[in-house]
C-alpha cells in the first residue's frame, strides 16, 4: 500500500552526509548532471512456508523456497540546471529459480521534471510504470515522496505468480509560494492497472487522486499544514464498484539542525475521512458511508556524521488493489543505517501492518511483518560485495475473499549474497 508523504515541511537543514569508500551508496548531489549504472549479481536462498501454514498454501503456486540467481540492474540519470530538473530512472530484475528450472523478470521506469516558473510557481511532473508478476503487491506498506524520476514500484524479494500487471500511475502538481512563509501546492495521480491476464474476477482497475496542500512557516524550524484531498477509484477485483473517499488532514512539520553533523526531523499529522463504499447486496449495489480518524508521524535523526534512524506510523484507510474491498490499516516502519567503517555500511529495517475491512471486520482482516538486515563491504570505489537477510510474512484470516491462486498466508526467509558493480558513466 502507498503511505502518503506530506509535501510541506519546514525549512530542512542541509548537513551533509559523509559518503564511504564505495561511491553507489548514496547519490551525488553536488553534480549538475549525472548518469549512474548499477549492477548486481546475486545468489539467493529461501525458506518458504513453515509447517503451520501448510495447510493454507495451494501447492501449484510458483512461491517454492529454494536457490535463485538474480541480475539487478538500475541506470539513474539527473540533470539539472537553474530553473529546471529532470529526473529518469530505470530497473530492470532477472531472476532463475534453479528448482522450478524457471526464469522470471519484471522492472519498473520513471521519467519527470520539476521547473521553475514565472510568478514563484514550480512545476512537477512525474510518469512511472512498473511490471510486476505478482499478486498482492502493495500488501506490504512503503513510503514514497515523489520527485522527478521516481519509477514505479516492484517487488523482487516478495514472490512470484502467474498474476502478471502492468501499472502505469501519472503525477502532476503545482506549487504557488507566498513569500518564504507559505505555499499552496494541488496535486493529482492517475493510475491505471493493465492485468496481462483479465477474468471475470481479474479485471483493469484505476483510480485517481486529487490533493490540496497549504503549508505557512511559523519559523526556520516549524510549518503548519492543512491538506484536502479526494480519492476514488475501483480498490477490488473488478472495475464496477467505484470507491470514493474525502479527506481533511492538519499537522505541523519540525525540522532542526543540532550540530554541524546532526539534525531531526519530526512530522505528525490528524484528520478524519469520509468514505462511500459500494457493497453488492440482494437488492443490487447499496453505497455505505464510513467516518474514520486518520493519523500519522515520523521522525527522522541523524546521529555521528554517518547514521540515521527513522521511524513512521500510518493510520487510516488504505487501498491494496488485489483486496475486494477498502481496509482500517494501522501501519509502523521502522530503519537504521550507516558506516561502521569508510568501507562497511549496515542498513536494518522492519515493518509491521494490520488491517481489516471498513465494513465487515469479520470478513476480511490481515497482518504484515517484514524485515532486512544488510552489511555491505566496499572492495573499490566502484565494487562492493555484500550478504542480506529478509523476511516476509502475511496472513489473512479465515473466511477472507481472495482469489482462487492466491495463497492466504506465506512466510518466507531469504539470504542473499552478491556482487555490486556501480558506474559512474556521466558526471558533470
Amino acid at each position: 500500500m502507498l503511505l502518503p508523504m506530506n509535501s510541506a515541511t519546514a525549512q530542512s537543514p542541509s548537513t551533509p552526509r559523509q559518503q564511504g569508500l564505495f561511491g553507489g551508496v548514496r547519490p551525488d548531489t553536488a553534480a549538475t548532471t549525472s548518469l549512474n549504472v548499477t549492477t548486481s549479481l546475486v545468489e539467493g536462498y529461501d525458506e518458504d512456508v513453515p509447517v503451520s501454514l501448510l495447510n493454507v498454501i495451494d501447492p501449484s503456486s510458483l512461491q517454492t523456497g529454494g536457490f535463485s540467481t538474480i541480475l539487478n540492474t538500475s541506470a539513474a540519470y539527473v540533470r539539472k540546471t537553474g530553473r529546471t530538473d529532470v529526473g529518469i530512472n530505470g530497473t530492470s530484475v532477472i531472476r532463475h529459480y534453479g528448482d522450478l528450472g524457471a526464469t522470471q523478470g519484471q522492472g519498473g521506469f520513471g521519467a519527470g521534471i520539476s521547473a521553475r516558473l514565472p510568478g514563484r510557481l514550480t512545476l512537477m511532473a512525474n510518469q512511472a510504470g512498473a511490471y510486476t508478476p505478482t499478486h498482492l503487491s502493495g500488501l506490504f506498506p512503503t513510503g514514497v515522496d515523489v520527485q522527478p524520476g521516481t519509477p514505479g514500484s516492484t517487488a523482487p524479494d516478495y514472490n512470484v505468480s502467474d498474476f502478471e500487471s502492468y501499472t502505469h500511475t501519472s503525477t502532476l502538481s503545482l506549487r504557488q509560494d507566498f513569500g518564504r512563509r507559505s505555499s499552496l501546492t494541488v496535486s493529482g495521480d492517475f493510475q491505471y492497472i493493465d492485468r496481462k491476464k483479465e477474468s471475470p474476477l481479474w479485471e483493469d482497475v484505476s483510480s485517481y487522486v486529487l490533493r490540496g496542500d497549504y503549508a505557512r512557516n511559523v519559523n526556520r524550524t516549524t510549518a503548519i499544514i492543512a491538506q484536502y484531498q479526494y480519492r476514488s477509484g475501483a480498490f477490488g477485483y473488478t472495475n464496477d464498484l467505484l470507491t470514493t473517499e474525502h479527506t481533511l488532514e492538519f499537522g505541523v512539520n519540525y525540522s532542526k539542525r543540532l550540530s554541524a553533523t546532526r539534525h531531526a526531523t519530526v512530522r505528525f499529522s490528524a484528520g478524519a475521512s469520509a468514505a462511500d463504499v459500494p457493497q453488492l447486496t440482494q437488492n443490487g449495489n447499496v453505497i455505505f458511508r464510513q467516518y474514520l480518524g486518520r493519523g500519522s508521524a515520523d521522525v527522522e535523526y541523524q546521529f555521528q556524521r554517518t547514521w540515521q534512524v527513522r521511524a513512521n506510523y500510518r493510520r487510516g484507510i488504505e487501498y491494496v488493489v488485489d483486496i475486494p474491498e477498502p481496509v482500517f490499516a494501522n501501519s509502523l516502519g521502522l530503519g537504521i543505517d550507516g558506516y561502521i567503517t569508510n568501507r562497511i555500511d549496515v542498513a536494518v529495517s522492519g515493518g509491521y501492518s494490520s488491517g481489516e475491512s471498513i465494513l465487515n471486520t469479520s470478513a476480511l482482516a490481515y497482518d504484515t511483518y517484514t524485515g532486512s538486515v544488510r552489511v555491505r563491504y566496499a572492495l573499490t570505489r566502484l565494487v562492493a560485495t555484500y550478504g542480506e537477510y529478509l523476511y516476509y510474512f502475511y496472513d489473512f484470516a479465515a473466511g477472507t475473499p481472495v482469489l482462487i491462486g492466491v495463497p492466504r498466508g506465506l512466510e518466507r526467509n531469504g539470504v542473499r549474497v552478491g556482487f555490486t558493480l556501480w558506474m559512474p558513466a556521466f558526471r558533470r
